[in-house]
């Protein structure tokens, strides 16, 4: 799978501006273990409540799920954050790729969680998580100044992951 995600935010300033890249994810913020839950239940049941779960958070499906190693399946999901359409010039939303392997009706769930502007996943220090799909990216590169940098660290997908994560052990007991 092969994702670009070149963007270049709009230089209001004339002359050269230096620009820093973005990256960020979920896992910058949240360990290993608090990534991942076990359910004891087969991926079939997972899979939608997932889709539930997700949609209850405003995030819809980014298509269809891949097929990745030891036969785990991984399904993105992406959508706008409340509020900031536009605030600092652009869109900016949040992308998640949810891992899913089950065995005897036990379901191993990880979900990976990055910021978006104008609707492309930033790149991170966690992609390597997706590299049996070929996923790659472009790095962002933004002026020094841009005003929404802060916004886009990946700490507003932990909260998304933790949340998921809670949600779906919960609900599957």
């Amino acid at each position: 799978m092969k994702r670009t995600c070149t963007f270049l935010v709009a230089m209001f300033l004339s002359g050269c501006a230096s620009t820093i890249t973005l990256r960020g994810s979920s896992n910058d913020f949240l360990k290993p273990a608090a990534t991942s839950v076990t359910v004891n239940q087969p991926a079939s049941q997972v899979m939608p409540l997932l889709d539930q779960l997700f949609m209850e958070r405003g995030y819809v499906s980014a298509g269809p799920p891949q097929q990745g190693d030891n036969g785990s399946t991984v399904a993105f999901f992406k959508g706008q954050r409340a509020g900031t359409s536009g605030t600092i010039g652009v869109d900016l939303g949040s992308w998640f790729a949810v891992r899913v392997s089950s065995a005897n009706n036990v379901t191993a769930v990880s979900v990976l969680g990055k910021p978006t502007v104008s609707g492309l996943e930033l790149c991170s220090d966690a992609d390597d998580l997706l590299k049996d799909l070929k996923y790659t990216c472009t790095d962002t590169r933004v002026p020094e100044a841009w005003a929404g940098k802060s916004m886009v660290s990946g700490r507003d997908e932990t909260e998304v992951v933790s949340w998921v994560l809670t949600a779906l052990y919960e609900r599957t007991r």
